[in-house]
């Protein structure tokens, strides 16, 4: 996912199976604050698509064409700056 792509892990991994599942099931999809303080804060517009795309019910999530037109998306730097500065 996003959060794991951009914190390097997944949010419950320091779980074990069944802790993970069970928040995973009864509670709120994780978000950038499902990660310790101890991380960099992500861009606000990175925040909000991936709360859009982590809605539980699948009718509340928007389509793809929907996260393409998504601000942090549309900012997005491209593959050669990406390559120069990584």
């Amino acid at each position: 996912t996003a959060l794991e792509l951009a914190y390097g892990h997944a949010p419950y991994a320091y779980l074990d199976n069944k802790d993970c599942f069970e928040l995973t099931l009864h509670h709120p999809a994780p978000s950038c604050r499902s990660y310790s303080k101890r991380h960099k804060r992500l861009p606000r517009s990175f925040q909000k698509m991936v709360e859009k795309c982590l809605q539980k019910n699948p009718k509340n999530r928007p389509t793809a064409n929907q996260i393409l037109s998504e601000a942090f998306l549309k900012n997005a730097k491209g593959s050669e700056y990406i390559a120069e500065h990584c």
